[in-house]
């Protein structure tokens, strides 16, 4: 019996096996970095360990640590979770080796599948369908360059998360590119191997879970469809897959059942592929893991997939057979992200002044805060998964629209208005969807302020009357002074009882409130029916409709102090200062070097992406003010070049 499970995790997934694990009477320590300790898994778990030191190293990535701290809290289990150890064969076999529980596959399941090369072994082996590849050292891989056909995709062997993958057009960018995948791999993963394999123009991407026990019963929980991406990394996973027929189905599942055989799989694993154009499938890889995406599947089969794996970890078999697993209705996921996507989906780490995510009906937030927070630049940017299932996936779609429309995260960069242009955009309604889908609808789904700016100013004036409690009937003229993207509106108004008429240019509207819950308000502008939410902070409105989200200043109220910038993206300075606050894991020049426009000065890590700073101009190098492998902090100084040339600064 399992009596006590350490948590070598953080996040919402260190919070969700928590809950599962005081569900069955079993008790729990977390273990989290110091900043952590307002999190939920911190305040709910039995309990807890806070890390001395912040880098990875040191902390999520400690084995000894972790080995001694479970000996320490005299835990008979360990779940790893995702991400950190959790796909790591020596952490699992040291567990094994010190009498602890390992929650999840054994060591040679996943030291096998995880070489994504001796995993693509066992799939030819089994004869799973795979796409054309070359293996070997670099030297190998690039004898042999002039065969492939390229488009070409270089990946870490051991890779995952998105991480070391870079799509190479031709046999030159296969050259330069390789070198920098293979240190990419061994900075992530601790092995520098690489291989190369055919790339598929706008596959779909999906993938089959499944669970074995150690009496050699398999079963899968159907498919999930993750095509929706960007880096790589899924932002909106649903279940069933749309427009996959049954034949199709079978086949996948069919074909991830045969190669768990051929390894004797235990505990829970996803096995993805890919579905090109014509409809073939190919073995992409398999995850030795619970999945972030997992809450789908546990949507559609209402089964505790945490619990399974728990259960399993005991030696217990299957909790069901595969003709009692059934699937009901549609999920999807939607993954809230601390980031910009207009910037390329930049992390925005830093303080969450309001966090409300809306509490609609069938939604399960999955998330390790539950009110304002401080983000960190250490750890992956993901702030919750918000999870909706209904009877059909139309219904999906207009549920989740409704939760992200009534959902606000301020004082941070969020995708949750990309999220809600998702789900307005009609390629994702007819379930059309690729992995190129990002890209192809990038203009579309970051689309800047559109020309309703009645709607917006009348929802504006609405909730400043409603937080102002002017409820008083009058007909006098007043005037408010508005600024939504950089243009000032002088918005002349009046009120009678519940009706406002305002005028913009000196056109004519109406707003009436019909009804208001919280944020949320109901109202007549011109007539038509407009559902909105609406937040007061300061002298900003923040407010979200349909048509996207918007922030109008009120000019009358005076803003807070923020120190002037000197336009760090602009030729004219001679300072490169941080984008965003991490660690510099590269420094490519010197002082007293001279550099060219484009040149690569130095690369940051934050929140698991590398952002790659460049000379936004020709120029010597005058002073680098950091060293390699330091943190830095945003709007620090990097370094200052000593010409004064114009040019443009990228990155």
């Amino acid at each position: 019996m399992i009596r006590k499970i350490l948590i070598p995790n953080r996040g919402e997934i260190a919070y969700r096996i928590i809950k599962t694990a005081h569900k069955m009477g079993i008790e729990t320590v977390v273990m989290l970095s110091k900043q952590e300790k307002e999190t939920l898994p911190a305040t709910c778990s039995d309990e807890v360990y806070f890390f001395e030191k912040e880098d990875l190293s040191d902390s999520f990535l400690n084995i000894d640590l972790i080995i001694r701290v479970a000996k320490q809290f005299n835990v008979d289990a360990i779940h790893p979770g995702y991400g950190f150890l959790s796909e790591n064969a020596q952490f699992a076999l040291t567990c094994v080796e010190n009498n602890i529980i390992y929650i999840g596959p054994t060591p040679e399941n996943i030291q096998l599948m995880g070489d994504k090369e001796e995993a693509r072994a066992v799939a030819k082996k089994c004869n799973v369908p795979l796409t054309e590849s070359l293996e070997g050292s670099a030297e190998e891989i690039l004898e042999k360059a002039s065969t492939l056909s390229y488009p070409v995709l270089i990946k870490a062997a051991l890779g995952g998360g998105g991480k070391g993958m870079v799509k190479c057009k031709n046999a030159f960018e296969l050259q330069h590119e390789l070198p920098l995948v293979a240190r990419q791999a061994q900075n992530y993963f601790g092995n520098g191997k690489v291989y190369v394999e055919q790339y598929l123009d706008s596959p779909r991407h999906i993938e089959i879970q499944v669970f074995g026990d150690h009496l050699g019963n398999l079963v899968h929980l159907y498919e999930r469809e993750c095509s929706i991406q960007r880096r790589y990394q899924k932002i909106i996973e649903e279940a069933p897959a749309p427009q996959l027929t049954e034949k199709k189905r079978i086949e996948l599942c069919n074909d991830a059942l045969k190669l768990c055989r051929k390894i004797k799989y235990s505990n829970a694993g996803t096995v993805e592929f890919l579905i090109d154009k014509s409809g073939k499938h190919f073995f992409l890889e398999m995850n030795t893991r619970i999945q972030v995406e997992h809450p789908v599947t546990e949507a559609i089969t209402n089964i505790d997939m945490v619990e399974w794996q728990i259960r399993i970890a005991m030696g217990e078999a299957l909790p069901q057979k595969q003709q009692d697993i059934l699937k009901q209705g549609h999920a999807i996921e939607a993954r809230l992200y601390a980031e910009d996507p207009s910037a390329n989906f930049k992390p925005s780490p830093g303080t969450i002044t309001h966090w409300e995510l809306s509490k609609t009906k069938h939604l399960r937030i999955d998330s390790y805060m539950d009110h304002i927070n401080e983000v960190l630049p250490h750890y992956d940017p993901m702030l919750a998964k918000l999870i909706v299932h209904e009877k059909n996936r139309e219904l999906a779609i207009q549920s989740l629209k409704k939760t992200l429309n009534e959902s606000f995260v301020l004082g941070i960069q969020t995708n949750l208005n990309y999220l809600l242009a998702i789900c307005k955009n009609q390629a994702f309604i007819n379930g059309e969807t690729n992995t190129n889908y990002c890209q192809n609808y990038h203009a579309e789904l970051t689309q800047s302020l559109p020309e309703k700016i009645s709607i917006i100013l009348g929802v504006a004036i609405t909730k400043q009357l409603l937080a102002n409690r002017q409820k008083t009937p009058f007909r006098s003229l007043r005037v408010k002074n508005y600024s939504i993207d950089n243009e000032t509106y002088t918005i002349p108004y009046t009120i009678c009882q519940n009706e406002i008429e305002f005028y913009i240019n000196d056109q004519k509207n109406s707003a009436k409130l019909l009804k208001h819950k919280n944020n949320c308000l109901n109202l007549l502008i011109n007539n038509k029916n407009i559902y909105a939410a609406a937040l007061s902070a300061h002298e900003n409105i923040i407010i979200k409709t349909e048509t996207g989200e918007y922030c109008v200043k009120d000019l009358s109220i005076l803003p807070d102090y923020e120190p002037i910038d000197d336009q760090n993206n602009s030729s004219n300075t001679n300072h490169l200062k941080v984008p965003l606050p991490g660690k510099v894991t590269q420094l490519n020049t010197s002082e007293g070097q001279w550099v060219k426009k484009g040149d690569l000065l130095l690369t940051i890590e934050a929140m698991k992406m590398e952002n790659r700073l460049l000379a936004w101009k020709d120029g010597i190098i005058e002073k680098i003010f950091i060293r390699q492998n330091s943190q830095v902090k945003a709007n620090e100084i990097l370094l200052s070049f000593k010409s004064n040339e114009n040019q443009n600064f990228q990155s």
